[in-house]
């Protein structure tokens, strides 16, 4: 998974696809694997049951977290917007649609990001838990919403304020990192979808139109089904709901977290390799790599000369066979000719 984030990494800064679409593309990308980063920590305290990376640690993963949390969703949200706005408004966001409107608006998502999640670097804590009739402890990093731990436990004005700055953090974070997205998403790729099903219909161009709707209903379905476990476990126990004393908690709370880093995962298989550019460029990639060998060694490998010129054919069948509907949705140029 990394070696092929990296690999995007690279094609993404080369000249002929540093495109609008691709910027976001690569923050996105970006922000899933610094999301996914975090996942050998979370099986080391899942194995120990404690947290044992001191406290700067603790602010910096819990913090980091939430970042790139709210980062992937929304660059999901604002790339689901540049691909309605290719669509539905070929012509008329060819004004927005630039390299440098993209880098402008991807750093100050960012910027965003980061400040929104400012509360998670205070208040990250590491608290020793001790077990009940046992002077057993563990070390535990979580939020604790006081910078008074002690006056917070004995104190029930205080208590109740801690309560409502969480709930109020809860919300914002519900809202601008899930339901904000989740609406743009599934409105944007709805037009689209509806909009090329219109345009197909004319040419009868039925592979085209299945091969968008179900690249389409992948994303929108991906991201509600991986994300809302996670919020229906935060929200249950924000509201205190009766389930959560139940033993059930602990199981689905790791399997919500679990769904998270499955869509971090997913993302570039729907966003980047279900695409037909990146595809040609990775078979091209390879058939230059299986030359340079045979170039090195052509005692040792006359016989793959066939293999590796085989590539080139299969490529260009590809291409031609997708080629209208990349056009259409990666180069705003190219769609002109479908409003005159």
């Amino acid at each position: 998974m990394v070696h092929q984030r990296l690999f995007y990494f690279c094609e993404n800064f080369s000249r002929e696809m540093r495109t609008v679409s691709n910027m976001f593309i690569f923050n996105l990308a970006l922000a899933d694997l610094l999301f996914l980063a975090g996942v050998p920590i979370v099986v080391i305290q899942t194995i120990t049951s404690e947290w044992i990376f001191g406290q700067a640690m603790c602010k910096a993963f819990i913090s980091g977290n939430g970042i790139n949390q709210f980062a992937s969703a929304i660059f999901m949200g604002v790339l689901s917007l540049d691909r309605y706005l290719a669509v539905c408004y070929a012509i008329k966001s060819t004004k927005w649609r630039t390299p440098r409107f993209a880098l402008i608006l991807s750093i100050a998502s960012w910027l965003a990001v980061t400040i929104e999640m400012v509360p998670l670097l205070k208040f990250a804590k590491l608290i020793r838990i001790y077990e009940d009739g046992s002077e057993n402890s563990r070390c535990s990093c979580m939020l604790i919403w006081s910078d008074d731990l002690e006056s917070t436990i004995n104190d029930s004005d205080i208590i109740n304020e801690i309560t409502f700055s969480k709930r109020i953090f809860t919300t914002y974070s519900f809202s601008l990192s899930y339901m904000l997205p989740l609406v743009a998403i599934w409105y944007f790729y709805a037009n689209i979808i509806a909009r090329l099903w219109r345009l197909c219909t004319l040419s009868n161009n039925n592979l085209n139109k299945f091969q968008v709707t179900l690249m389409g209903l992948a994303i929108v379905i991906s991201y509600t089904l991986c994300w809302m476990p996670f919020w229906i476990v935060t929200w249950s126990i924000e509201l205190e709901a009766n389930w959560v004393v139940s033993p059930l908690l602990v199981p689905l709370s790791y399997g919500a977290y679990a769904l998270q880093y499955i869509n971090s995962a997913v993302n570039p298989f729907l966003y980047v390799f279900l695409t037909d550019t990146f595809r040609q460029k990775l078979v091209r990639w390879r058939s230059k790599k299986r030359k340079c060998e045979i170039a090195r060694q052509p005692s040792e490998t006359t016989h793959m000369l066939p293999m590796a010129h085989a590539a080139s054919p299969n490529a260009k069948f590809n291409a031609n066979f997708r080629e209208s509907i990349r056009r259409f949705i990666e180069e705003p140029s190219m769609k002109t000719d479908y409003f005159i």
